[in-house]
């Protein structure tokens, strides 16, 4: 039997309750890109599979694709119209820039 996590992120540790959920045997993880979801949001994929893959030594994307994961962010950030926070930097350091008359944080 597959054992699987769904974590919402309502105190603001679904990332570490996923990560927490693999490290005891759960084989399946459910989250969303930049946490998107209902209520306070869902568990970050951004945040979740670099931790997996680099750190915890679990396959989850081909190595070459990991640098896609901030471009991926960064344009679905732009699309949503957000601003990633600064503390969100696994791959790439931050920056600051001016973009459309608004300031903006990207990773």
């Amino acid at each position: 039997m597959q054992i699987g996590i769904h974590c919402h992120d309502d105190c603001g540790l679904a990332v570490a309750g996923t990560l927490e959920a693999v490290r005891a045997g759960a084989t399946m993880v459910q989250g969303t890109l930049l946490g998107f979801g209902e209520r306070c949001g869902n568990a970050k994929l951004t945040t979740i599979i670099p931790n997996l893959q680099l750190k915890l030594g679990h396959r989850c994307i081909p190595d070459k694709n990991m640098p896609m994961l901030t471009t991926v962010a960064r344009q679905v950030a732009e699309i949503a119209n957000i601003s990633i926070p600064p503390i969100r930097r696994m791959s790439v350091p931050t920056r600051s820039r001016i973009r459309r008359g608004c300031t903006r944080t990207a990773f």
